[in-house]
């Protein structure tokens, strides 16, 4: 990886690096009110009164899926029980969901053919829900849908669904015991396949989900898989010759509901995005930096491919100018404060990208880092700190790897 690491910083300045997180509109930002404006890859932080439904506007430029999760809100550890509904310019209903996220929060898809406004709509599941929440907002490449039953191994007649590398595709286990057979063709060499939450339009989520790949002559070339992927969902990598192949995938037990497979040829093997506290660096001196959790048995907010990555800053001095450090290392002997006047103090991260902020009135701030869609930056670590003015001093470090799996 080290070696990657100037390619990698290269094809990162080609886009936007620090995102912006959003914070909601002002109400009324319903649709008869002023939506907040958002976009695909953005991340929003909201908060539900009773009776609330606050709207997000985003343009869609290109034919894609519109996806939308819902997690803890910012410095908030209490759980909501959310609705997503994702809406079209009319305010016509394309795509639902209650509880297909971890927990009670929410996964709702839309499969957008026509571009244009689309409308993500956060709302609590009862008239007296309220508190707060995060949005993530991410469009994915345009989807495959599965073909009409029987759709399974085609030597017992079945007319497997047509995929594509690179493509998402969505399917849906309606009763127990069904099986998905989706073909596609691969020029060899590696190749991923992985199944997640959520199929077109919304629907309950599939939660348990196993995978196989068979050759054309319906042998099997990569054996099942079962939890390799995030939560109970699959994951599968190996390496195969050019030809004819296809995906097998069936609900453990008698699981039922939609779901996501992605094929990736070409693409290094899956790996879980993932979030820490390192242990090594010096503790920090002033403040806290923290990682979210998205569920209360401790899921955390990751940073995966194509989405807004954020940690949040708490306790510094209020509405004062602070230093985000973001770098891809840390520091072998952390950078010591003392000759400067903050004595127990450490820089430990290597300082690749440092932007300028200003804590809240609280003494709160956010870095929000606009991780590419490209699987070559599975894998990257990424080291954040923050670097306080008055008084000097800086916060714990948190660690993390980019992944393409990891919810949300």
């Amino acid at each position: 990886m080290r070696s990657l690491v100037p390619l990698l910083v290269g094809l990162w300045a080609t886009t936007p690096l620090f995102a912006q997180c959003v914070e909601e509109a002002i109400e009324p930002n319903d649709f008869l009110g002023t939506p907040t404006v958002a976009g695909c890859g953005m991340r929003a932080t909201g908060v539900l009164t009773a009776g609330d439904s606050d709207y997000y506007s985003v343009l869609v430029t290109v034919p894609c899926v519109l996806k939308a999760y819902t997690s803890y809100g910012r410095a908030s550890a209490a759980g909501v029980d959310t609705i997503i509904d994702i809406k079209d310019a009319g305010d016509a209903l394309c795509g639902s969901d209650d509880d297909s996220g971890l927990g009670l929060w929410s996964y709702a898809g839309c499969n957008v053919t026509l571009p244009g406004l689309y409308y993500v709509v956060v709302k609590g599941f009862a008239a007296a829900t309220a508190g707060a929440y995060t949005l993530d907002i991410v469009c994915k490449p345009a989807v495959l849908v599965e073909g009409p039953e029987p759709n399974d191994d085609p030597l017992l007649g079945g007319i497997p669904s047509v995929g594509a590398c690179g493509l998402m595709h969505h399917g849906l286990i309606a009763v127990a015991g069904d099986a998905d057979w989706w073909s596609f063709a691969h020029g060899g060499g590696a190749v991923t396949i992985t199944t997640g939450p959520g199929g077109e339009g919304g629907g309950l989520a599939l939660g348990d989900t196993l995978i196989e790949v068979f050759d054309a002559l319906s042998a099997s070339v990569l054996p099942v898989d079962d939890d390799g992927g995030e939560a109970f969902y699959s994951s599968i990598s190996g390496v195969l010759a050019p030809g004819l192949y296809f995906v097998k995938v069936t609900g453990f037990a008698a699981s039922v509901g939609h779901y996501s497979l992605r094929i990736g040829c070409g693409e290094p093997a899956s790996l879980l995005a993932d979030v820490s506290y390192p242990v090594g660096p010096p503790p920090g001196c002033v403040g806290a930096l923290a990682y979210r959790a998205s569920a209360p048995g401790g899921a955390r907010v990751r940073p995966r491919l194509g989405t807004t990555f954020s940690v949040d800053a708490s306790g510094l001095a209020p509405s004062s100018p602070i230093l985000h450090i973001l770098g891809l290392s840390l520091l072998p002997l952390p950078f010591d404060l003392a000759p400067l006047g903050a004595p127990g103090c450490f820089v430990s991260v290597t300082p690749d990208a440092t932007p300028i902020d200003v804590t809240d009135a609280a003494g709160n701030a956010q870095c929000c880092i606009a991780i590419p869609g490209m699987p070559v930056f599975i894998g990257l670590p990424l080291h954040f700190q923050v670097l306080q003015f008055a008084p000097l001093g800086t916060t714990n470090v948190v660690s993390s790897v980019i992944g393409n799996i990891g919810f949300p």
